[in-house]
């Protein structure tokens, strides 16, 4: 048989790789161990959660006291995430006297923290599947140390749950793709549907799995029975659709998201419509960074400009999300383990993964002119694995070197011990990653908080407040009130309040709407001023009373 050696057992009917389920058992506890402080830490270190997880509340406060489908259909989120929102908010609200926008945000930080612990199971699995137990134990723990994810899986964000639904589906798949059993890629196609219902790029997990399928059947050590293939495809296809495929008919496409609709059909922000706040786009280098991501600094119709910045974006994303360190060992991996591309059919999905999330996210770049380290982390989770297998061959070749020195004698057995040498590797790679992984939540964000739980105490139903930030309105409680009457109290007449911060944030993304509330503010009375840290530099909040409401921004 093409690729196999003489007297080699057929790789298609090789059993899973050995190891027993107490050594699995052992390092998986110590996984979770890892994971539980992690989160644990971060979930007592949170000021604020992400800006974005306000909307991820609002759908699921909507989906509770609205008509479901409008709701689904107004927002552009799948629902998975904000369902399990929902779920997690009935023991929180029932055993807590919380405010709601407390009660909402730990409600949405504990599905985020759950799915987070829970990741190492699916990644540690997969490691093993396609490397072996070393490589799966440590790809788990890279991932839960790297800053750019280590930092997300405790945030009220869609990521962690979205990252855990893929990473079980890239494991069932590569299990099913050895086995060659139907039910195993029904469990596949089950979860990257689910993974579909959290965020639009789930189904990148289905698709590579089904590209993977056909590609087995054009190389020997896996070619099956074409039934038996067929069968496999449609239990594939069959279960991703009867899971996902209700949305899709709800919203009447495969996402209302208008990024994702504008990357497809490859229309830039700008050239039919007039840019939102959003899409401001800063004077400055050719990458210009901010703490949300990067930023076309270009004119938005410099469709060619894009052409050259896009794939520097991506670098510099995928840089920061494998800490800077961490993807060297990866690239020496595809190399030096080259072989598991010849062993096993999962090291194929990995990379399959990796190439097209690695294009969608540079088409993704050139279209929209904006790119954030969170669209990459499928992609680094799919390379960490690489990254381990690197890091492990690494140490086998520092053991062969030391074990030919004399000067290592001494040290006996452990000088020339690969294994060793690649967990020093690990933990030095992931020791030097935790300072920054570990900076609390959101710290910059306290006066805007402080100042959202003064809102609201003060304001009363009827009365505005205007805050570019999101975060004040948000814990003021009016994300609660939204499509509700609110009519004031009798002889209380309406006022706005506008919420202004002044630090060495430009808060660039928020330019227009920093402008209207400026001159909202202006002969306007400060009734609460804070003042502290915003990271290391001064910041002030102040909220104004404005007696007579204005017009918003058009």
């Amino acid at each position: 048989m093409e690729g196999q050696a003489k007297g080699e057992t057929p790789l298609a009917s090789q059993p899973a790789p050995a190891g027993g389920w107490w050594a699995d058992l052992r390092l998986l506890l110590v996984l979770l161990a890892v994971a539980a402080a992690l989160r644990g830490w971060h979930l007592w270190h949170t000021e604020v959660a992400a800006r974005d997880s306000i909307s991820y509340i609002r759908y699921a406060w909507q989906l509770r006291h609205f008509p479901r489908t409008d709701t689904l259909k107004d927002f552009e989120q799948p629902p998975g995430y904000t369902v399990a929102i929902l779920a997690a908010s009935v023991p929180v609200r029932q055993f807590s006297r919380l405010p709601d926008a407390v009660a909402m945000q730990l409600s949405a930080q504990l599905v985020s923290a759950l799915a987070g612990l829970l990741l190492v199971v699916p990644m540690f699995y997969l490691g093993k599947e396609v490397f072996g137990r070393g490589v799966g134990f440590g790809a788990a723990l890279l991932f839960q140390c790297l800053p750019a994810s280590g930092r997300i899986l405790t945030d009220a964000l869609s990521e962690p749950t979205f990252l855990l639904l893929c990473a079980t589906a890239l494991w069932l798949a590569a299990r099913a793709l050895r086995t060659g059993s139907p039910l195993g890629f029904a469990a596949a196609g089950l979860f990257g549907a689910l993974a579909y219902l959290t965020r639009p790029e789930g189904a990148f997990v289905v698709l590579a799995t089904g590209l993977v399928l056909v590609g087995t059947q054009l190389a020997g050590p896996w070619r099956r029975p074409w039934r038996r293939a067929a069968a496999c495809g449609l239990a594939l296809a069959g279960a991703a659709l009867a899971v996902g495929g209700p949305y899709a008919a709800v919203i009447g496409g495969f996402t209302n998201k208008q990024s994702v609709g504008q990357v497809i059909e490859g229309t830039s922000p700008g050239e039919n419509e007039r840019p939102t706040d959003a899409e401001v786009r800063p004077a400055g280098g050719p990458l210009f960074a901010s703490t949300l991501g990067l930023f076309w600094p270009g004119p938005v119709e410099d469709r060619a400009g894009r052409v050259w910045w896009a794939p520097r974006a991506l670098a510099f994303e995928l840089d920061k999300g494998f800490n800077h360190a961490a993807w060297l060992p990866a690239l020496l991996a595809l190399w030096w383990r080259r072989d598991r591309l010849r062993q096993a059919p999962g090291a194929w999905l990995l990379l399959a993964v990796i190439a097209g999330m690695a294009v969608a996210l540079w088409r993704l770049a050139l279209v929209m002119g904006y790119l954030s380290e969170r669209h990459a982390l499928l992609l680094v989770l799919c390379g960490s694995f690489w990254s381990v297998a690197g890091l492990a061959e690494l140490g086998r070749l520092l053991a062969a070197w030391c074990a030919r020195r004399a000067w290592a004698a001494p040290v006996g057995r452990l000088a020339a011990d690969g294994r060793a040498w690649a967990l020093l590797l690990l933990v030095a790679v992931a020791a030097s990653a935790l300072p920054k992984t570990l900076e609390p939540l959101h710290a910059n964000r306290a006066g805007l908080r402080q100042a959202g739980l003064w809102l609201a105490e003060h304001a009363v139903p009827g009365d505005e407040v205007v805050d570019p930030y999101c975060w004040s309105h948000y814990y003021a409680g009016c994300v609660f009130r939204e499509k509700l009457p609110t009519p004031p109290p009798p002889g209380h007449r309406p006022v706005q309040y506008v919420v202004l911060e002044e630090g060495s944030s430009e808060h660039v993304r928020l330019a227009g709407q920093l402008r209207w509330a400026r001159e909202l503010s202006r002969g306007g009375q400060v009734v609460y001023h804070w003042s502290g840290k915003r990271g290391r530099a001064r910041a002030e909040v102040r909220v104004y009373q404005v007696p007579a409401p204005g017009d918003g921004p058009k």
